[in-house]
């Protein structure tokens, strides 16, 4: 794949970004149907993609998964961006839960970064994501759905290693000024 065959990254607000490709799907045909008339990934078609790519592992497994002598029952519900799957055994054994958060995102490598960003210096992370969360503040429909979330998640473990209670100490800012 060439450069030009990279989808543009444009960021608007911060944190969101759009993009768009024009020769992106000959690479990746499946994403024909995630875009608009303009070549916009579009958040709501990448989330019912991935809807269906669920839905389907779990139906194929019938709704449950067996080790050893021990059988899991397997459901999912929509939360957010992300799709959590719940994994409960059967009654009449010790009770198990689990509740996995499957987020689905798109990776992009260095060197594309997005526009209007600086790149972080010293890091030996080549890889970012894009998250299909909606901004509430928008109120243009067709907007709301071209924007994604930048997430840097591999660049922030790489950049808190070793630092003591660091994480902890960033999901309570963030909750607290995001309440």
């Amino acid at each position: 794949m060439t450069t030009h065959d990279l989808p543009s990254i444009c960021c608007d607000l911060p944190s969101k970004l759009h993009f768009c490709s024009q020769d992106w799907e000959k690479c990746h045909k499946v994403t024909r149907d995630w875009r608009d008339a303009d070549k916009y990934f579009l958040q709501n078609k990448f989330r019912q993609w991935m809807h269906r790519v669920v839905q389907r592992a779990v139906n194929d497994l019938g709704g449950q998964v067996s080790v050893g002598d021990v059988v899991y029952l397997l459901t999912f519900k929509e939360s957010g961006p992300a799709y959590t799957l719940n994994i409960r055994n059967q009654k009449g054994a010790e009770a198990f839960t689990l509740d996995v958060d499957l987020v689905p995102c798109i990776r992009f490598m260095l060197p594309r970064w997005p526009e209007g960003y600086r790149s972080v210096e010293g890091s030996q992370e080549k890889k970012w994501l894009v998250v299909p969360k909606p901004l509430k503040s928008l109120t243009d429909a067709t907007l709301k759905n071209r924007c994604w979330r930048l997430a840097f998640h591999d660049f922030e473990r790489e950049h808190i290693k070793g630092c003591d209670h660091l994480k902890m100490t960033i999901r309570l800012v963030s909750g607290f000024l995001l309440a």
